[in-house]
């Protein structure tokens, strides 16, 4: 498990930091996904460092919490940080990037598949029309359903 750690667990969310590696280090070593639970990487190519904060749909007026938060990155060395989330509920998400922290560059929700592995590109946008954030959304590993027999 080079460089993969655990810091924390709590409400059916384990948080794992790894270093500009993949995810499957970390899930290749015996710490695989367990039942009702997806890995989400957030890549942040931004110069400053974005926060990843969430709520249950499940929690009526609960505030959005501080899920994740990934380093300044570059759009040829970004910065990584994965997160396990459960998968019984859907998600809402908001995207906070360090510069303004009264609202959300992005914001998206999700019922994430279980054992899915999905990874959210953050990185900046600019043409000669718009400038701006873009979050990008795709699936890394595709989810599977405990419940179908082979």
């Amino acid at each position: 498990m080079l460089g993969c750690t655990q810091i924390g667990s709590s409400a059916g969310l384990e948080l794992w930091v790894y270093p500009l590696s993949q995810p499957e280090e970390c899930y290749c070593s015996g710490n695989a996904l367990k039942l009702d639970q997806a890995l989400i990487t957030v890549r942040n190519h931004l110069p400053e460092a974005v926060s990843l904060r969430y709520v249950s749909d499940y929690c009526y007026q609960c505030l959005y919490q501080i899920l994740l938060t990934v380093g300044p990155g570059s759009t040829t060395a970004p910065s990584n940080g994965s997160v396990v989330v459960s998968t019984r509920f859907t998600l809402m998400f908001e995207v906070f990037a360090e510069i303004n922290t009264t609202s959300p560059v992005c914001r998206w929700s999700e019922l994430y598949g279980e054992h899915g592995w999905y990874l959210i590109s953050i990185q900046s946008v600019s043409d000669q029309h718009t400038r701006g954030i873009s979050c990008t959304h795709s699936v890394d590993k595709a989810p599977v359903n405990s419940y179908i027999r082979k």
